[in-house]
């Protein structure tokens, strides 16, 4: 199991609640990176960004040559104007695509 795989459990995970790494907490308020994505993203690795502090941990995780594409610099420009959610989603959305790794199987799937 990856360790990228061990942090999508976390955040899958109802009981685990985390305060926002501390170099986010000065550039963003914790009540907008708590915002949930509408809807949820499910990525091929194996886990679901449900919340923009998802999304925002998840690109630290995708690794430098990923994070440097221009699909990547627009989401990280919309969190850090906090735009909202909608914009938000549906950029980290069309990113995760790009990348291919957006798992289209588990979007037809009904909300468990």
């Amino acid at each position: 199991m990856s360790k990228f795989h061990l942090l999508i459990v976390k955040f899958t995970s109802p009981t685990v609640r985390r305060d926002p790494p501390p170099h986010l907490q000065a550039m963003l308020r914790p009540a907008y990176l708590s915002k949930k994505l509408t809807p949820p993203i499910p990525t091929k690795d194996g886990g679901t960004l449900r919340t923009i502090l998802e999304a925002y941990e998840y690109m630290a995780t995708i690794g430098k040559e990923r994070e440097l594409r221009p699909h990547w610099h627009q989401v990280r420009e919309l969190m850090l104007q906090e735009a909202e959610v909608a914009a938000v989603s549906s950029q980290v959305r069309l990113a995760v695509l790009k990348d291919a790794k957006l798992d289209v199987s588990a979007l037809s799937k009904p909300p468990t």
